[in-house]
């Protein structure tokens, strides 16, 4: 770290300037997509790495969805899953028959979790999306990244598509359509922290209030990745000179509860079910 900068520990949640922000959320959607399974949104996921597996970190519901045969996977037979590689309409699919699933941990309770599962992908398909997108590498530097990832220390992007922003868009030519979902980030930070098991999880809150930007309902980005943004700032500088130099997978969300005075919140699990549990499953694959 550079002496004139220092980690920056007194700026309040609020003060955080927008443009951080909108910076934060941009780094973070490159290794971000949705699930589109058979034309119907699924859910949301994150572009990972591990060992030379490259796969979607996601939520096991999102994969194996208990409440809509239509939106589970099944990786036999003729389902399409439609992947967002672009800000563009698009349409990018992958058989899901090519695809397998490793399942990292299998919801006791839907509100509990644990709720982890990774789609790895086809080999043939990596060109285009490694040309597009970036996969986090979870198998490297895994200490680090793991202990980054449990710390409070800045704020927090909660990253996925919500389906209440879905549209329908016309695949270039006009030979089709797709389904385009936005992906968005909630800004907010850790309330909660606890250990169930092997699996970690946080909890973050969304304000309702008046001048809240807060989508209606988080449902569709289940799976998205939690990510935290570390702030820094030079010594002498003021609040609005605050900024960060790296993005942490610190997570995966998978519940959201509903709106109690004019707050919600999302659950999600934590760095160490990400770069423990997963990890180790991942490499016994």
């Amino acid at each position: 770290m550079n002496e004139r900068q220092t980690i920056l520990s007194q700026a309040t949640f609020e003060s955080i300037p927008r443009h951080v922000f909108e910076r934060a959320v941009g780094e973070v959607t490159r290794f971000s997509t949705i699930l589109v399974l058979d034309g119907k949104l699924a859910g949301s996921g994150t572009f990972i790495k591990c060992g030379d597996l490259y796969g979607i970190l996601t939520a096991h519901h999102v994969v194996h969805n208990p409440k809509d045969p239509a939106r589970r996977f099944t990786f036999t037979g003729t389902q399409k899953l439609a992947l967002l590689i672009d800000t563009r309409a698009h349409l990018f699919e992958i058989d899901v028959c090519a695809c397998r699933c490793v399942d990292i941990g299998t919801p006791v309770a839907e509100e509990t979790g644990p709720d982890l599962s990774v789609i790895l992908l086809p080999a043939p398909r990596l060109g285009t999306l490694k040309a597009k997108k970036d996969f986090y590498n979870i198998s490297a530097s895994t200490d680090q990244k793991c202990q980054k990832a449990v710390s409070d220390h800045g704020f927090f992007i909660f990253n996925g598509s919500p389906a209440c922003m879905s549209n329908d868009m016309r695949t270039p030519g006009g030979t089709g359509r797709n389904l385009f979902v936005p992906v968005v980030g909630a800004c907010s930070k850790i309330v909660k922290r606890y250990n169930s098991g092997p699996f970690d999880f946080v909890e973050l809150n969304v304000s309702y209030h008046t001048q809240s930007e807060a989508v209606e309902s988080f449902a569709g980005m289940s799976g998205g990745g939690l990510w935290r943004i570390p702030l820094m700032k030079h010594l002498s500088e003021s609040i609005d000179k605050v900024t960060f130099n790296e993005v942490v997978l610190a997570g995966v969300g998978f519940y959201q509860t509903a709106i109690e005075c004019d707050t919600r919140s999302i659950r999600c699990h934590g760095g160490r079910s990400v770069f423990t549990e997963t990890v180790r499953a991942l490499l016994a694959a």
